[in-house]
């Protein structure tokens, strides 16, 4: 018996000694990983300003920068999306040292009877450790040691704070006050509760539970985080019933940050921006002024874009872009949800272009038949009919080639006609561009420099450089009248005009076979506009630093003050009613439903109908429009200057005043 006691009290001592033994390795081991954490402070995050660019009138175009914020301060946070935060990620936030130690090991233990299937025990301080402060891959012990450092560090309300401005939340937006306006176009005060959890939910998964692309699996993710609000006690029956039936609007993100249309005009100015201070200057806080006023870019926007369109119409429907192999019997939403998240999500050239283009929006077909088409998109399962189907009809008839043809499973396009309902329509595979300019001083009143930004980012205004056509004809006229007749003496008087001629092969002049940018035909057409005086088209007006401070302002030469004065005032005057008489008589007779008698112009159209012009002014504007393909090919016969062009130029110029 007493040796049965010897040996049991061995066996103790042995798995004292054991214990002492792991407890110190254990020990050493937690000591040299807690040495080895990185000294923790939490950044500023309003020291980092993005670049802002901005109309003459006061409206925010665009901002850039990698990230998009917009800071608050914890104690200007509702009350309402914390609570929404801690029912979605952390409960007992308030209450533990950083890890909720009974929920990480019922959740570890939980992982184990399930397979290995993760179950929830992140914190928001565990995410604030994992996500927002380890600049490299540790493990997971080092995360849970300065999950701990953070909350022995930090008050809670601190933690919470750099949380709520520092998470990423999709569509570039980074914290909660950026992703208010981006989703839903107001500030974190102005959300109501159904879309504050539906915001609370977004950290789980910033892709999966968009609104804007997935609004589905976002209205599941907000139903469960309200859920859990009435659960705790931060709601009662009434106010979670009615979350629930609350409709949630989304914003189009691209119309937020752009209510004007300008992307074109913000990509100038940033490269100006960059090319004068640096990378930095899109994190510095700068704005910048342009000179384009919100009414005049949206009606150059909404001209240029009718206008091609409609030159698209006439050359008729194409067929659908692409077609997804759909699986047979019922298609439920969460099958066509994650069949649109593939194709957005997909790398592959092939699909580069699937995505909205203003109100072109992508939409998927369930069922087609020759009166009525069914498509899905974003939870909403739409029927077309009647005038919808007018233009896309060729394309649903049984005998339409497979290749073309409306059926189960095509991604086509649809647009909103208001009360009409909604049509089948096609993305243009034209481009245009519109340039506007204030004819005695060049400041750029509108430009739109391609069918959509999203679609190419080539700025026809000013990159393109495409024949004239015989919208060059009033530049040889004025020549003639100054007696000049030689191709080169041609040549060198066309630079008073504000051409680069060094950019013009041989013979511009003389035979139409150079080339010319919408940038340049704007400020030679200004020349019979004002009288004979050249101006240079600008587009920014003023530069402020972020103490809004003015670091930059031009000052452009006027003409009939400080411009120079490039041909003689006859010369401008002999130009300017020949271009009168084209308007009242001529090419350009359309031009007479505006009913006015100051405006001239000049349509231009090439022998191989490739580049469509018009070039035309009042006694305040000048403004060129044109119509072509990007790599040049023939518009189809008939489509001339004063046919493809010339429309979009008088709908502009009726908006524009």
């Amino acid at each position: 018996m007493r040796t049965v006691f010897k040996l049991t009290a061995l066996v103790l001592k042995l798995v004292a000694v054991f214990v002492l033994a792991l407890a110190i390795l254990l020990g050493a081991i937690f000591f040299n990983l807690w040495s080895q954490l990185p000294e923790i402070e939490l950044p500023d995050f309003h020291s980092t300003r993005p670049l802002r660019v901005y109309t003459a009138d006061g409206y925010l175009i665009k901002e850039f920068g990698e990230e998009r914020r917009v800071p608050v301060k914890i104690e200007n946070v509702p009350v309402m999306l914390k609570q929404a935060l801690l029912a979605a990620e952390d409960e007992n936030f308030y209450e533990h040292g950083g890890l909720d130690l009974p929920n990480l090991v019922s959740a570890i233990f939980g992982n184990l009877r399930s397979g290995g299937r993760r179950r929830g025990s992140s914190t928001i301080t565990l995410q604030v450790a994992r996500n927002l402060v380890l600049t490299r891959k540790r493990g997971h012990l080092s995360e849970l040691l300065l999950t701990i450092k953070i909350d022995r560090t930090f008050t809670k309300d601190q933690i919470l704070e750099y949380y709520i401005n520092q998470i990423f939340l999709g569509q570039r937006a980074y914290g909660f006050g950026a992703a208010a306006q981006i989703y839903f176009g107001k500030t974190l005060a102005e959300l109501n509760l159904a879309e504050t959890a539906m915001l609370a939910g977004l950290p789980k998964g910033p892709s999966k539970l968009n609104p804007i692309v997935n609004p589905v699996a976002a209205k599941r993710r907000q139903r469960y985080i309200l859920q859990r609000m009435r659960e705790i006690g931060y709601l009662d029956e009434a106010a979670y019933q009615q979350a629930l039936e609350e409709p949630i609007k989304t914003v189009n993100s691209r119309a937020t940050r752009d209510p004007s249309n300008a992307e074109y005009v913000a990509e100038i100015a940033r490269q100006i921006a960059v090319g004068q201070f640096g990378e930095q200057a899109t994190h510095r806080g700068i704005e910048i002024i342009t000179t384009i006023t919100r009414a005049e870019q949206k009606a150059a926007y909404e001209a240029l874009r009718r206008g091609v369109m409609e030159y698209d119409r006439r050359h008729g429907y194409r067929g659908p872009e692409k077609y997804l192999a759909l699986p047979d019997g019922p298609l439920s939403e969460e099958i066509l949800d994650a069949e649109f998240a593939r194709v957005r999500d997909d790398d592959d050239d092939d699909y580069s272009s699937l995505r909205d283009y203003g109100d072109l929006l992508l939409a998927v077909v369930t069922e087609a038949a020759t009166k009525e088409v069914t498509v899905y998109r974003s939870g909403q399962f739409i029927k077309i009919t009647g005038s919808g189907l007018r233009f896309a009809a060729p394309m649903l008839k049984p005998d339409a080639p497979e290749k073309q043809r409306v059926r189960r499973g095509a991604l086509v396009r649809i647009r909103k006609l208001g009360e009409k309902g909604w049509e089948l329509t096609q993305v243009p595979e034209v481009e245009g561009a519109l340039v506007s300019i204030d004819s005695r001083t060049g400041a750029v009143r509108a430009l739109v420099g391609g069918f959509d930004f999203n679609r190419s980012q080539f700025n026809n205004v000013t990159q393109a450089r495409r024949k004239p056509g015989s919208s060059f004809q009033p530049f040889i006229d004025s020549a003639s009248l100054e007696k000049i007749y030689t191709p080169d003496s041609v040549q060198s008087y066309i630079t008073n005009f504000g051409f680069d001629v060094a950019r013009h092969p041989p013979g511009l002049a003389m035979a139409g076979a150079g080339s010319a940018s919408p940038w340049e035909m704007a400020a030679a057409y200004a020349v019979f506009a004002n009288g004979g005086y050249r101006v240079s088209p600008f587009m920014v007006k003023e530069i402020i630093d972020a103490n809004g401070k003015k670091i930059a302002e031009v000052d452009p030469p006027v003409a009939g003050e400080s411009a120079p004065r490039v041909i003689d005032e006859r010369n401008a005057k002999v130009i300017d009613s020949m271009l009168r008489d084209v308007v009242r008589q001529g090419e350009g007779a359309g031009a007479r439903v505006l009913k006015r008698n100051d405006i001239a112009g000049k349509a231009g159209t090439t022998d191989d109908y490739s580049d469509a012009w018009f070039c035309g002014y009042d006694p305040e504007i000048t403004a060129v429009v044109w119509i072509g393909y990007p790599i040049p090919r023939s518009l189809g016969s008939g489509e001339t200057g004063d046919k493809a062009a010339l429309p979009i130029w008088i709908d502009y110029m009726r908006a524009s005043k």
